[in-house]
């Protein structure tokens, strides 16, 4: 193991580069594809401790340290059961994919839970085209799918231990199985849920007269500004839930209130939209997104709402709101999610 060891010290920079770069393609590959995980991807290089507990307890000889291909690790953590498949295309499309196991597979009548997908991927020929990815060439990486669900499963039966009936004390057994039970629901009623929500959505879309006594849900809102509001001005990832809260907080609650405002400060808001573009034209004012400076446009849709809450109830007003509920969302606000793990993929 001293020479296995010894490739790994000199290799471990590599790894992580490798790492790292598989972890900005695939989440560049999931935007891409309007995919949304459930928190931010999870990798890992595998300490050199943990490399040889396996390889003890698995009673494993390995010649190479290209023989391990979970050295470098990521994990895809989705909210829908339903991206697991798209995720699965991505991948097989955009790798080279050595091996695919569900894991669900290896459970025996007397095992608990349900699994994810694993992949044993190592990067695509293209990568051979770019200077700094080419030195990565024949590396491998283990890829985990799962939802949400399934790794909160995953999680529990690490700490518990509960991997086979024989390991669970008798009182316990109904809880855990009703335990698993619940969260392969969770799993199947988000899918419905997602279902239903596009039905709705597609109504919407369809109604040809609108209520204006309806009131206002995320869902109407993002409607209402995709039809009063320049195409060109909408953002990638508009925060509706935020605005719905800004304006539930001045008393505007029904679709016919929201389009009164539009129309009513429409020429304010688009000026004031001008003006900004103006600015950034001759480098008066900085913009982050290159891809909106060459669009022409500034405010996104929410941005141009909020514009118009200002013109009706004052500028001074509804900032006083905003930094408020801001303040509000930051006490509430815990971050608890490590990017970098140690714990064991076999688990």
């Amino acid at each position: 193991m001293e020479n296995i060891r010894k490739q790994y010290e000199a290799n471990l920079d590599l790894y992580k580069l490798f790492c790292k770069e598989l972890k900005t393609q695939i989440n560049e590959l999931l935007n891409e594809s309007f995919i949304k995980l459930a928190v931010p991807l999870e990798s890992r290089v595998k300490t050199w401790d943990s490399i040889a507990e396996k390889c003890d307890r698995n009673h494993m000889k390995i010649r190479n340290l290209s023989d391990l291909n979970d050295l470098a690790g990521l994990r895809v953590i989705l909210l829908f059961q339903t991206d697991v498949d798209r995720v699965t295309t991505i991948i097989k499309e955009n790798f080279n994919v050595l091996r695919i196991e569900d894991t669900h597979n290896r459970l025996d009548e007397n095992q608990f839970g349900y699994g994810s997908i694993h992949f044993e991927i190592s990067s695509p020929k293209s990568w051979l085209k770019i200077p700094t990815l080419r030195k990565m060439q024949g590396l491998c990486a283990e890829i985990q799918v799962r939802t949400i669900s399934q790794h909160t499963w995953a999680a529990a039966s690490h700490v518990l231990q509960y991997k086979q009936e024989r390991h669970v004390p008798l009182p316990l057994r109904r809880s855990i199985n009703r335990l698993a039970a619940l969260l392969e629901t969770v799993d199947f009623e988000l899918v419905r849920l997602l279902s239903e929500r596009n039905e709705y959505i597609l109504e919407l879309e369809n109604t040809v007269v609108v209520n204006d006594d309806d009131l206002l849900n995320v869902d109407n809102l993002k409607q209402v500004l995709d039809k009063y509001l320049p195409p060109e001005n909408k953002g990638e990832d508009e925060l509706y839930d935020e605005l719905l809260d800004n304006l539930e907080t001045l008393q505007i609650i029904k679709l016919g209130q929201l389009k009164s405002l539009l129309l009513k400060h429409q020429q304010a808001i688009m000026e004031k939209e001008r003006i900004e573009v103006e600015k950034i034209s001759k480098g008066e004012k900085k913009s982050d997104s290159i891809e909106r400076n060459n669009k022409g446009v500034f405010f996104v849709h929410t941005g141009l709402v909020r514009m118009a809450l200002k013109e009706e109830f004052g500028e001074e007003r509804v900032n006083n709101i905003l930094n408020l509920i801001s303040h509000e969302d930051e006490e509430d606000y815990e971050e608890d999610y490590e990017e970098d793990y140690e714990e064991d993929y076999e688990d």
